[in-house]
């Protein structure tokens, strides 16, 4: 009888130990779930500007990547304004914690990726780069090109052409080229175009 109640707690400290470890194991996948959204979360609107927010959102829903959509890129630049809405400038990494203007969108409809320029104030603008991640099937072998462990360098606004429609609900790139270094292929880029249709 001693034997059997025994057998009978170890089973039940069994099963609590099991349901224990369940428990812990449920938390720590919960905890990576969140910690994989924040980390994908853009740090370019946080709560500033819900409707650009949405937009990015609805535009990388609208342009879904076959590979998935890498981390989003932050940068800042300083422009003079030529013609009253070309922009060029280096891109420097982070973004100015300023209010923003005015945002504009854009989109490279080949590789799906998205550009969003943010005014901020007088030849301040921040700059949001939304890239697909990009892989080449060769030879029995698969080379990425673009994905968040490859760190590119030398980014460039080489120039974007901004505009803004009253049909459209946000901010339009009309044309933008963005250059930078690829450390694998060495120079790479993306053209964009107007968003306000999609």
């Amino acid at each position: 009888m001693l034997k059997l109640v025994f057998a009978t707690c170890l089973f039940l400290f069994s099963l609590s130990i099991s349901a224990q470890e369940n428990c812990i194991q449920n938390q720590v996948d919960t905890n990576r779930a969140v910690d994989s959204l924040i980390s994908n979360a853009s740090p370019f609107f946080y709560s500033r500007d819900q409707d650009a927010t949405n937009r990015l959102e609805k535009l990388k829903n609208l342009h879904q990547c076959e590979h998935g959509r890498g981390k989003d890129r932050v940068f800042q630049i300083s422009s003079n304004v030529f013609n009253g809405n070309v922009i060029s400038g280096i891109m420097s990494d982070g973004s100015s914690e300023e209010g923003s203007l005015e945002h504009y969108f854009g989109v490279n409809q080949g590789f799906k990726d998205i550009l969003v320029i943010s005014h901020v104030g007088d030849g301040k603008f921040n700059v949001l780069l939304s890239m697909c991640n990009q892989r080449v099937h060769s030879g029995g072998m698969t080379l990425e090109f673009v994905s968040d462990d490859i760190k590119f360098s030398d980014y460039h606004l080489d120039f974007a052409v901004l505009n803004t429609n009253p049909v459209c609900e946000s901010g339009n790139i009309s044309s933008a080229n963005v250059r930078f270094m690829n450390p694998s292929f060495g120079q790479d880029g993306r053209s964009f175009t107007q968003a306000c249709w999609q």
